[in-house]
């Protein structure tokens, strides 16, 4: 029994404890939304830097939110298409 309370103790005292409380990390589906739903829009590069996926998978993601009932506009600026939710699902 000693021996497992010395190694919880050793566990537990090699995590720093910074006193900032953890920081929660929003969801990539709600971060696509919160981009879809600003004025500018998002291109697909944004989404992919504020993600992580891989383009395709950014494009798989908007598909899911138009089956969802998203209408989702797209239109070409400045060389880019830019994706924009125009609508809240029904």
């Amino acid at each position: 029994m000693a021996r497992m309370r010395n190694i919880q103790t050793t566990a537990a005292s090699s995590q720093p404890d910074s006193g900032t409380p953890p920081t929660h990390r929003q969801p990539n589906s709600a971060l696509l939304l919160d981009l879809l739903q600003r004025h500018e829009g998002a291109t697909i590069a944004q989404i992919t830097a504020a993600t992580n996926w891989l383009p395709h998978s950014a494009r798989a993601a908007l598909s899911g939110l138009r089956k969802k009932g998203h209408a989702i506009a797209r239109s070409a600026e400045e060389g880019s298409t830019i994706y924009r939710i125009v609508e809240q699902p029904r």
